[in-house]
């Protein structure tokens, strides 16, 4: 089985404007994806091996950089603000690496009679 999706995010990055440095980049415009692969396989013997990868987006991100009141080169202070921290470039210009997890697994069933049987699981959690 194979399963897709994709979000296309418009969104206020801060719900409340506190002052005019929070009107730089403010809307998040970025992609969200993410997407799933199961698969089963059943070999001779009652022994059979399934798989399931989850990958998904990087967490998004933006550069800011703090405009200090002390001048760290020993310039003359901001007098009139504090330190101040503004956005740089948009929001999702920075990305991680997707996010892949891989869980395996290893199933055998015995038959103890009648009705009666067992099922042994050997797992393996985050391959990836």
């Amino acid at each position: 089985q194979v399963s897709y999706f994709a979000v296309k995010n418009h969104r206020w990055l801060a719900s409340v404007f506190n002052s005019p440095d929070d009107q730089f980049f403010p809307i998040d415009e970025t992609w969200s994806w993410a997407g799933n692969v199961t698969g089963t396989y059943r070999f001779p013997g009652d022994v059979s091996v399934s798989g399931f990868l989850q990958s998904r987006n990087g967490v998004t991100g933006q550069r800011t950089y703090i405009f200090r009141q002390a001048d760290p080169d020993g310039g003359p202070a901001i007098a009139q603000n504090g330190n101040t921290t503004l956005r740089v470039e948009p929001f999702g210009a920075r990305r991680l690496a997707a996010q892949n997890i891989l869980n395996l697994r290893a199933s055998k069933d015995f038959a103890l009679g009648g009705a009666r049987r067992i099922d042994v699981d050997f797992d393996v959690f985050n391959v990836l």
